[in-house]
Formats: structure tokens, sequence, C-alpha cells
């Protein structure tokens, strides 16, 4: 009995390993490659064939590897224009003599792309309302078209974002944009100290150019005309009264991507690096980010971001720092010369549905700004937590809401956002 069963072990660790030892001589795509046929791109409705072929860095004729289709997939996923991607191999000849020639078959199903988004706010004193409309597919060339027209007891905005990811499907980009209007600004330290606050009319005209050296790095130049005419102030800790101003703001910058999905969190690594500096007036800013994002458990993620800059701006000039990562827990409107912090994060979903997932995600992040103003630099600082509704079907980021608590001057921070991802 021993015996037999003796026998009956071996012969299967002999079946074993002769399924091994076949499986490892078979060629695989993976070990391999294979020619890569024709590529076919099925489910579009809207999207240009040559939109997406463009967006495929892959050539007939070339030998293709398994990362090769991952890649794909990812690089299509990112591009924001469809809610799913399924790549398959269909064989052309086989040839034993030969690489394999395989035909690559790209199946999409693409994201709606128009959308309205009615906007509205009151104090009980005031109020202000209109509509954005977003099309982020224009005429099905992959352009990105943002339009508002917004207002109301404080006067009437205007807006316009246009952007061109691939002037006729090369490597170069461009962007105009164009703003105006009157608005009601106020500047405060953490702590609610009013550093100042204005009512101004502006105009905002600007346009922009980039390349992209690979799929990871690119290069981008803008330049912007703005005018500000100030119409009334409130003095606060800022004691100079602002006066109106005119300039030109060239731009430039250099951003470094490399990250893919993790369902629907990027996972990866990202770096940027800006440049900017006023003409007709004095000015001059350096600033820069790093981000790195680990996939835990495959749908969660663990970040990491660092983030500073350095400048001397005039009042009306200086960067915007609140609401960004690593500066949720300031309030709306500071604005910095000078700044820098440090952030740890950890996303994860809560519910999964076909046409959207849940994020919520908590964070800590420390840093402190400065402007030429302020007597000493704020350090701000503490927890917070987030919640994004990651749309399928539709082509914006997310939408979301963000709560954070300010330990250095104790404050709580809420906001809301539209097409901005944890």
């Amino acid at each position: 009995m021993h015996m037999k069963h003796l026998r009956t072990f071996f012969t299967v660790i002999l079946l074993l390993f002769i399924t091994f030892a076949v499986y490892a001589q078979t060629p695989s795509i993976a070990t391999t490659g294979v020619m890569l046929g024709e590529i076919q791109i099925e489910g579009l409705k809207r999207t240009k064939f040559s939109v997406v072929r463009a967006l495929i860095p892959l050539d007939e004729g070339q030998t293709i590897f398994q990362e090769d289709i991952e890649n794909v997939e990812t690089v299509l996923l990112k591009s924001g224009l469809f809610s799913t991607v399924s790549l398959s191999l269909t064989p052309q000849t086989q040839d034993s003599t030969s690489i394999p020639v395989s035909d690559l078959v790209v199946t999409v199903e693409e994201k709606w792309s128009l959308i309205p988004v009615p906007y509205f706010t009151s104090d009980g004193e005031s109020f202000n309302g209109g509509l954005f409309l977003i099309e982020a597919n224009l005429f099905g060339y992959n352009t990105f078209l943002m339009t508002a027209v917004y207002g109301g007891t404080n006067g009437l905005r205007g807006l316009l974002v246009y952007s061109n990811p691939s002037i006729a499907r090369s490597a170069w980009s461009h962007t105009l944009t164009g703003g105006f209007g009157t608005s009601d600004s106020a500047v405060y330290l953490p702590d609610t100290t009013l550093v100042r606050a204005f009512t101004s009319r502006y105009l905002n005209i600007g346009a922009g150019i980039g390349y992209s050296f690979t799929p990871q790095l690119d290069m981008s130049a803008n330049a912007t005309f703005r005018d500000w005419k100030i119409q009334e102030i409130e003095i606060g800790v800022d004691s100079v009264p602002l006066t109106d101003l005119t300039y030109i703001e060239p731009e430039i910058s250099l951003r470094y991507d490399d990250t893919r999905l993790a369902d629907v969190l990027t996972v990866g690594t990202t770096a940027s690096l800006s440049s900017r500096f006023l003409l007709l007036e004095s000015g001059w800013e350096v600033s820069g980010d790093l981000s790195w994002s680990l996939p835990m458990w495959e749908t969660q993620r663990l970040k990491f971001m660092l983030s500073g800059g350095y400048g001397e701006m005039p009042a009306l000039a200086e960067t915007d720092i609140d609401g960004k990562d690593g500066y949720r827990t300031l309030p709306k409107s500071s604005s910095a010369d000078r700044w820098a912090s440090i952030t740890t994060g950890y996303d994860l979903p809560i519910f999964r549905t076909s046409w959207g997932v849940g994020i919520i995600g908590h964070f800590w992040e420390f840093g402190m700004y400065d402007t030429d103003v302020i007597a000493e630099p704020q350090i701000f600082g503490g927890p917070g937590a987030g919640f994004r509704l990651y749309l399928r079907k539709v082509a914006i980021p997310a939408v979301g809401v963000d709560i954070a608590y300010n330990m250095f001057d104790p404050s709580w921070i809420f906001s809301v956002s539209v097409g901005v991802q944890m």
C-alpha cells in the first residue's frame, strides 16, 4: 500500500517536471515578445482614431512584450478619455522559425466629456452665481475647453481656458487662457488677522507652448498679460496701500510624471520645477515639488510630498498656496513669497460601483510661509481628511470635500473641490 502511494507521488512529480520543462521552452510575450502587426481600435464614438493612435507609444513591426501592453493601458486610462480600456493580441501568422506576428486590438469605452457645472454662493448679504461649461474632448480631438460666466452683487466675471495636449498629433502642445471681471479679495493670516482686503477690476490674457521629450518628461513656457485696477482697499497687517498694476508674466516649467493607475488612484513619482518673473514690474519666483506614492494592497495608497518656493513679488502677484496638497490647513486666499511644506497621507476606497468609486483619505501636513509684510514666518500644520468621488463615466477626475485642523493657530478649514484628485 505504501509502495503504491509512493509510485503515485513520483508519477505526479514527473508530470509536473515535464509540464514545467515544456512551458519553459514555449515562447511567450513576456520573454520573447511578439511582432506587432496592425493596431485596431474599437468602441470609438466621438474620439478620432488618429487621436487614440497618437497616444499609443507603439509602432507596427516592432517587437512588443507584456510590459508594453500594460503601458498602453496605463497611457489610455490616464488620458481621461475612457472609462474602460481592454487590450488583446490576435495572432496574424504563426511560423515556428520566426517571431510570431499579432495584431493589437484595443477596445475602449468613452467618458462623457461635456459637463455643465452650476455655481452659487451666498453669505446672507451678497451672492454670486453662474455656470461653468467644461468640454474635455472638444470635437473628439482630446482638446480641453472651459468657459464660465458668473457674477452677482460684486459684479460680473468671465473665464476661458483652452488646452491642446498634442498639436497635429505631435509632441508639441499649447494653451490659451483669459479672464476678466470684478473681484473681492481678502488675505488673512492663520490666526484670522487681516493682511489686506480689496476690490479690483482685472484682465488677464495668456498663451503657452509645451514639448514632451518622453512620455514622462515635458517642458512648457507661458506668458500672461495681467492688468489690475484697484477700486477699494482695507488696510491690515500690510500697511502699504495697493496701487494699479500692469505686467507681463513669463513662466517656464519642467515636469516629470512616472505614475500609473492603481484602480482610480495614481501611484508613482512626480516632480516639477518652475520659474516666473515679471516684465514692466520687479518680481521673480522659483518653486518646485516632489511627490512619491506607493500602492498598498492594490487599491490603496500611501503618499509623501515635499513642496516649496522662494521669491520676491508684488502683493498682487504673490502665489496663492491655500487649498493645495501640503497647505490645506491654511485659510482661503493665503498668499506667500516664500513657502515650504511636507505631507504624508493614506487613501483607501470605501465603496465601488459601476458609476464611481468613493475614496476617503487622511493626511498630516506641516509647513511655513512668509511675505515681506509679515513680521515673522507663519507656521502651520495638522491633520485632515478628505472624500473624493471618482466618476467612471465622466471626464473630470473627481468631486469631493476636505476638512483640516491647524494645530498652531487652532482653526478648522473646510473646502469643496470639483475636478481635483487626492
